[in-house]
């Protein structure tokens, strides 16, 4: 993964754990990592907003192609879902939204035709279908068990939402059910793809406005993370690096009043009695905290009966800390305090 991604062996290390916190895969002692099985999200909401709506309420301007607009006979699928006989007809709606000319939602219905007689002669380019459903047939539209799910796009979504091939995207799907004297009657069956980089999903736009200001405080902090790691950029390459001609995969080895030299370090774990359990070679330049994660896991992956490590004080940093002991397991640091006032001796004490 480091080779993949071009990062550090600690940034995939803590990759990894935010993902195990956040449910998305899960560790077993001996063996490895593995992704979750993941369930769709299932959300009953009372709030109807059409795809036009949403996108003013984001401050662009809402346009629509409609792909296609006729009757079909329903599939064993859409029948089921609709309460119908596969074959029975069905209007099927495809269309794509716009945002500012941008391609931001493709969407596919598919409508009850027993139950919405010649809904197929409206023209549904400039209509809200909510509107259309409530004042010409008086039906007052529910949701009925909306499901969101990642999926990614296929060569078709991704030709007519303009991304690239297999793109992640957001699905949502609904049943709509209408109120008729008194009786719940399924209307329309849908399925939306949202490009989420390009417009927010969000069924209650009472939200839009606080997310609008948080979306402001983000990106000035993004212009301010991105002009500091610009400006560490520059002074990186004023800095002097040195490399072996002979041997480039060693490093500059800087250690306290260890002589200054191109190296190879050698980081060992060993055991009460001395005995070496894990030893991890690095190039001169390579701090100790880095090196650690490979040997606590080789050790832990060997003895996961060992409870307790002693470490010095390089090794006195939070992510170590919080890994050993979301392990259950204790961690005691030598600290090193300064020399003291005659400058003679320096007190020892103990982290743990």
């Amino acid at each position: 993964m480091c080779d993949l991604y071009g990062c550090s062996r600690l940034t995939v290390r803590k990759a990894l754990e935010e993902l195990t916190r956040e449910g998305y895969i899960y560790k077993i002692q001996g063996k490895g990592t593995f992704v979750k099985e993941r369930t769709p999200q299932k959300q009953n909401f009372s709030v109807i907003t059409s795809c036009s709506t949403l996108i003013r309420s984001q401050n662009m301007t809402p346009t629509k192609k409609i792909l296609f607009e006729g009757i079909v006979p329903a599939t064993a699928d859409i029948a089921q879902r609709l309460g119908l006989h596969e074959g029975d007809s069905v209007l099927e709606y495809r269309r794509v939204y716009y945002a500012n000319g941008t391609p931001v939602i493709y969407g596919r219905s598919y409508f009850n035709a027993s139950v919405l007689p010649g809904i197929e002669s409206f023209n549904l380019q400039n209509q809200s279908i909510i509107t259309l459903l409530k004042e010409k047939y008086d039906l007052e539209i529910h949701c009925s068990n909306r499901e969101l799910r990642a999926v990614v796009s296929d060569e078709t979504t991704s030709r007519l939402l303009g991304t690239p091939n297999r793109f992640p995207l957001l699905q949502v799907t609904d049943l709509k059910t209408g109120v008729w004297q008194d009786t719940k009657i399924p209307v329309e069956y849908y399925t939306f793809l949202y490009v989420t980089e390009r417009i927010r999903y969000s069924p209650d736009l009472k939200q839009h406005r606080t997310i609008a200001l948080c979306g402001a405080a983000l990106k000035e902090a993004r212009q301010y993370f991105q002009e500091k790691t610009e400006k560490r950029k520059k002074d990186a390459k004023k800095k002097t690096i040195t490399v072996s001609t002979t041997d480039p995969d060693c490093g500059l080895f800087v250690k306290g009043e260890h002589k200054k030299q191109l190296a190879y370090e050698a980081h060992t774990a060993c055991d009460v009695h001395g005995v070496v359990l894990a030893v991890e070679v690095t190039p001169g330049n390579v701090h100790d905290s880095v090196a650690f994660y490979d040997e606590y896991d080789h050790v832990v992956e060997q003895f996961p009966d060992v409870h307790a490590f002693v470490a010095d004080s390089a090794y006195k940093t939070p992510h170590i800390c919080k890994k050993v002991f979301s392990d259950d397991r204790v961690l005691s640091i030598s600290l090193q305090a300064p020399y003291d006032d005659e400058g003679r001796t320096r007190v020892v004490e103990l982290c743990v």
